[in-house]
């Protein structure tokens, strides 16, 4: 047959990866736990984190911030995207979910008086 000797070899796990992701599972569901205390939240990133947690929060976002211009006024998900600019005014907490760009939005970021937390620091 053709489509068996396409099939991928079944892959094994030990029992070391195995809990090593479960704990991974378990920390990120540990983290969009404590983030559902809040009755608000602002997202900064309108990309891949944010449909990884989008499922989790849908009812928690306020709207979404993102670095692109071209998006403001537009929705993803039902949700308004705003510019970057409109950080100044926000008193929700700040879910960033852009993912391996801590260092370049920290700095867009300074004198917001917000809590702001990384998803990345979760991850």
């Amino acid at each position: 047959d053709m489509l068996k000797s396409k099939q991928a070899p079944a892959r094994h796990q030990n029992a070391g990866d195995a809990m090593r992701k479960q704990a991974f599972v378990g920390g990120f569901l540990d983290f969009i736990d404590s983030l559902r205390q809040y009755d608000e939240l602002v997202i900064y990133g309108a990309g891949t984190g944010f449909e990884l947690v989008h499922p989790y929060l849908a009812n928690k976002v306020s709207w979404i911030v993102d670095i692109n211009s071209q998006l403001a006024g537009k929705q993803i998900r039902g949700i308004d995207i705003r510019q970057i600019d409109s950080l100044e005014s926000i008193e929700q907490l700040l879910l960033v979910t852009v993912i391996g760009r801590k260092q370049q939005i920290t700095p867009l970021l300074e004198g917001l008086s917000c809590q702001i937390v990384f998803l990345e620091d979760h991850l």
